[in-house]
């Protein structure tokens, strides 16, 4: 298979490594991580090509071997469910992908609230493949929960100077897709500006422009107006400063996001 795979020959690379794993299936007490890991590689190799019925193949084959050894519950298995659901995603099966979204979300959330969990860079990439199902199904406090689980992941890695596959502008983009849900305005801005100053898929634009739509929605809103005004880098987009004014009755009068951090600031209410 990885002969074949090299030579560019990905039909026989494919079926040469389902041959590989069937004959593992039949002669072990459980797959190696090697047998594994090639699946999913074949997989996401065949994904990036847009083969979507060979990837298909490979992600099914891994899943069908991790739910036969590990039990359907194991969190390996969620990774799995995520891998076949995104292909049926792409191959517009939405029916069938967001039942093992759903799948994969139930796993999750029994590990994630084990205080036990070590969430691994790794668990919380495809965590993270989660959420747009979720947002759309307006499950927005269990996105948030996942969300704060990765960014404490990816803060983790990076006080630590590993290298991370995480995304953190994607995190702080759909933290403050979620705030939306929830119509908290405040975070939602605060998520957006990070998300715009941080660099990543989620470009500053992309940021900005949501962050224009919640100046709109507090307007409609019946609840407490904000208004937020900053200041921009007229090269790159990148903020500068912003500050977020509520009128709400809490001792939260301001929050102020700059490039050293997040600062708050209180009052005594109303």
């Amino acid at each position: 298979s990885e002969i074949y795979f090299q030579r560019d020959q990905m039909d026989r690379a494919v079926d040469a490594l389902h041959d590989a794993m069937d004959i593992e299936l039949s002669v072990s007490e459980e797959p190696s991580t090697e047998a594994l890991e090639a699946m999913d590689k074949m997989g996401l190799a065949n994904e990036q090509m847009r083969n979507l019925d060979k990837a298909l193949t490979c992600y099914e084959k891994a899943l069908l071997a991790r739910s036969r050894y590990y039990g359907e519950d194991h969190i390996c298995v969620a990774k799995s469910l995520v891998n076949v659901a995104r292909i049926m995603e792409l191959q517009d099966n939405n029916d069938g992908a967001l039942d093992l979204y759903k799948a994969a979300h139930k796993i999750y959330a029994q590990r994630i609230t084990s205080t036990d969990f070590q969430c691994a860079s790794e668990d919380a990439a495809a965590i993270l493949q989660l959420i747009p199902s979720l947002l759309d199904q307006d499950r927005f406090e269990e996105a948030m929960s996942y969300l704060n689980k990765c960014l404490e992941v990816a803060d983790e890695e990076e006080a630590s100077k590993q290298s991370s596959s995480l995304d953190k502008s994607q995190i702080y983009y759909n933290l403050g897709r979620a705030s939306i849900g929830l119509h908290d305005y405040v975070s939602a801005t605060i998520c957006l500006m990070e998300a715009a100053k941080t660099g990543g898929a989620v470009t500053a634009a992309e940021a900005v422009s949501l962050l224009q739509s919640v100046e709109h929605m507090q307007h409609g809103s019946s609840r407490d107006g904000i208004r937020a005004s900053r200041s921009w880098d007229a090269d790159d987009m990148n903020p500068r400063d912003v500050v977020v004014r509520s009128a709400s009755s809490s001792n939260l009068t301001a929050q102020r996001v700059s490039g050293d951090g997040i600062f708050l600031s209180f009052r005594p209410g109303p």
